[in-house]
């Protein structure tokens, strides 16, 4: 959807990028996050949608996805 939506058109403009520091990239826990995304095939076209304030919020109704996403979250060390 992206690759459509931008239609091969970039640009650049002058300025400086920051980036914070989230922490070690072991405590980010990347694999586990995949892991959940897989065991339940999610598809953001279908598990995902924009509430009328233009918030993503869940579109499905798996419980156990948006109970696993949660805790992947609250479980993520960022700070170090």
């Amino acid at each position: 959807p992206f690759a459509a939506e931008v239609q091969g058109r970039i640009g650049c403009v002058p300025g400086m990028a920051l980036h914070l520091w989230h922490g070690d990239p072991v405590n980010r826990q990347y694999g586990s996050r995949n892991a959940i995304l897989k065991r339940y095939r999610f598809d953001p076209a279908t598990d995902l949608g924009m509430n009328a304030a233009g918030l993503w919020e869940w579109a499905s109704a798996k419980a156990g996805l948006h109970r696993d996403v949660q805790a992947y979250f609250t479980s993520r060390r960022e700070d170090g």
